[in-house]
């Protein structure tokens, strides 16, 4: 019978946790001490004490009364009795009755409100004391009281007493439960594990804690203190949801996603989960750890905390990511160089069938006019030119790559090369029926330090590109002089209104062996290192180069070309610019005159120096031909050729 009623409340106080039934205990002493106090008298009879001011009252009444009587005075008596019972709100009426039992006086209806005692008899509401005449009876008075206790079913609940100590009780468990939870979190649970123990825990290299069921920290090792640069004595009574944590799987977590909330829900150990917390030594960067979770459980295999172990992965994490990023870039790096043998073998294969075939036909006198041979040698150069261009390309970037591209910086006159280019291009341009216009905003320097060459070359190629994806419309060359920032610049733009671009292939059209895709390489031919090498080459001079471009709406690339010191140097208006434009175009056509003198041409290959032979001698030069350097130097010191 005792373990059916006592069993039910040791579950609810099992339920709860430490603070709580700790607090209980106390209150529950603090009760038990005042009940004792209480029945030995040690506190005041509230009761007791009403009782005995109520016969008090009644016997000097009497004894008033006594007076009265031997005097035949009732009517003193009766108003004395109605002074008395208006003063004194719990006595409710009163009244003098003699030996017969006649009531002679009457105060606060009080023959109404009388219950019937025996003579003599008093209780907690009625009393009666004799009054005296010659040490005899001659009467009582009758006193009518509210009751001195509570009364009705719940009167123990409502006496004084009870009161008292439920009140006590229920302050002294407030009061105790809030003590002990400050005093708790101030607690360092630790001490209480012998020192061995706390060396063991503190050489292990994971970090350690322990939760309780709040998820606050009681214990944490060496390892996570220096994990998260605290003491352990600020840590305790933390929660460890203050901490920065993101979980591996980059969505936004919610509450009872850690790892520790489900272990502690599920009473089962979670093992081998990531989690990720931003460093507070290095802002915007994290670290990763593999996270196992035990949970710490009661007798009624509820989880009453849970341990935690944190080891940090994130030097293994990141070297994962560069080897995936590495092998990520290796395979892009091989598809793009076979993306690019096998254009290139297109690109070289078109223009040597077209050489081999029709130096063919001229070997065998096959051509029927002189209209078909020079359109023959037309293609067979045009073809060669593209050859060499595609050799240049593949040279150039190989000096790139390893490191060999000499800058040659001296006085040059950017708005004739980009005039010389416009020139040169504008003939390509007019051919697939789309304008080509140089478009200066503003004054430009007559004179900058760069490399004329190199300009030369990244312009014609961003022309080149520009014409090349543009069926309708036109390219556009602006320029403007910027000479804000840390040194002066002339920004080159070349705009045009053709195939455009996505901001993805955007991003990488400046990577070597890449354009767009590779369905433009089929369509328009390149090799597409063209952008790669104007980017190393602007970069190589201190500028730079970039791109906006939208599908469909063309592109734009911008050069950003550093001028150098220009100091003392005169400033060209748009119109100068374009009129010097007309006058480039018309001495661009002069041919090149050479005085009389004796030319030495050194080259290993019998081709090329014949080649020269004929060239330079049309140009009215004497022609000596050397195959190596041993017999070219033998022949200078045998000749004169100032």
């Amino acid at each position: 019978m005792f373990n059916t009623i006592t069993r039910p409340i040791k579950a609810l106080l099992n339920s709860q946790s430490a603070k709580f039934r700790i607090a209980m205990g106390q209150a529950s002493i603090l009760v038990s001490i005042l009940l004792v106090a209480a029945f030995a008298g040690l506190v005041p009879d509230r009761t007791g004490a009403i009782l005995e001011g109520r016969a008090a009252m009644a016997e000097a009444i009497a004894a008033n009364s006594s007076v009265f009587i031997t005097r035949s005075d009732l009517r003193r008596i009766e108003a004395n009795l109605q002074l008395i019972v208006d003063r004194n709100k719990e006595l409710l009426s009163a009244g003098i009755r003699n030996a017969q039992g006649r009531l002679l006086a009457d105060v606060g209806q009080h023959e109404m409100q009388w219950q019937p005692i025996d003579p003599g008899v008093s209780t907690h509401s009625q009393l009666q004391v004799p009054i005296m005449e010659r040490e005899k009876a001659w009467g009582t008075v009758e006193l009518l009281f509210t009751p001195a206790s509570p009364q009705g079913s719940y009167a123990f609940f409502r006496q004084p007493l009870t009161i008292l100590i439920m009140t006590i009780a229920a302050l002294a468990f407030g009061c105790f439960y809030l003590y002990l939870g400050i005093m708790l979190k101030h607690l360092d649970p630790s001490q209480a594990i012998p020192d061995r123990v706390r060396s063991a825990l503190d050489t292990i290299a994971e970090g350690l804690l322990v939760l309780d069921a709040k998820q606050n920290i009681v214990l944490a090792n060496a390892a996570f203190e220096t994990l998260v640069g605290s003491s352990a004595e600020k840590l305790l009574g933390l929660k460890i949801a203050d901490f920065p944590w993101v979980l591996d799987d980059n969505d936004a977590p919610v509450d009872g996603d850690w790892p520790w909330q489900q272990a502690m829900q599920d009473a089962e150990s979670r093992l081998g989960v990531l989690i990720k917390m931003s460093d507070p030594e290095e802002p915007g960067k994290s670290r990763t750890f593999m996270v196992n979770c035990s949970p710490v459980l009661a007798d009624g295999g509820s989880a009453k905390g849970v341990l935690v172990s944190f080891d940090d992965i994130t030097e293994l994490e990141e070297k994962e990511v560069q080897l995936r990023q590495s092998m990520q870039l290796a395979e892009d790096a091989n598809r793009a160089k076979s993306d690019f043998l096998a254009n290139m073998s297109h690109e070289i294969r078109t223009p040597m069938n077209a050489i081999l075939g029709f130096t063919e036909i001229l070997k065998r006198g096959q051509q029927k006019t002189p209209e078909e041979s020079a359109k023959y040698l037309n293609t067979i150069a045009s073809s060669g030119e593209h050859l060499l261009n595609l050799i240049n390309d593949i040279l150039d970037l190989s000096k790139v790559e390893a490191g060999r591209m000499d800058m040659e910086i001296i006085d040059c006159q950017l708005h004739t090369v980009i005039k010389e280019v416009t020139k040169i291009m504008n003939i390509k341009a007019e051919q697939k029926g789309i304008s080509m216009e140089f478009c200066p905003e503003g004054a430009l320097p007559e004179t900058i330090q760069s490399d004329s060459g190199r300009v030369r070359q990244m312009l014609t190629n961003l022309v080149g590109n520009a014409i090349k994806f543009t069926e309708q419309g036109g390219v556009k060359i602006v320029t403007r002089f910027e000479a804000g920032g840390e040194q002066p610049s002339i920004v080159v733009e070349v705009t045009d209104s053709g195939i455009g671009m996505t901001q993805e292939q955007a991003d990488n059209v400046f990577n070597p062996f890449t354009q767009a895709d590779n369905s433009i390489s089929r369509r328009f031919g390149g090799t597409g290192l063209g952008l790669t090498i104007s980017k190393n080459f602007v970069e190589a001079l201190g500028g730079s180069i970039a791109v906006r471009s939208a599908p469909g709406e063309g592109s734009t690339f911008i050069l950003d070309i550093p001028t150098g010191a220009i100091d003392g140097v005169p400033m060209l208006e748009p119109a100068a610019l374009l009129e010097d434009n007309s006058e480039d175009l018309q001495n661009s056509g002069d041919t090149w005159q050479f005085p009389d003198s004796r030319i030495l041409v050194v080259d290993d290959g019998v081709e090329n120096r014949e080649l020269l032979e004929v060239v330079l001698g049309d140009l009215g030069l004497q022609i000596d031909a050397a195959e190596n350097g041993k017999i070219g130097l033998d022949m200078v010191l045998a000749n004169d050729y100032s």
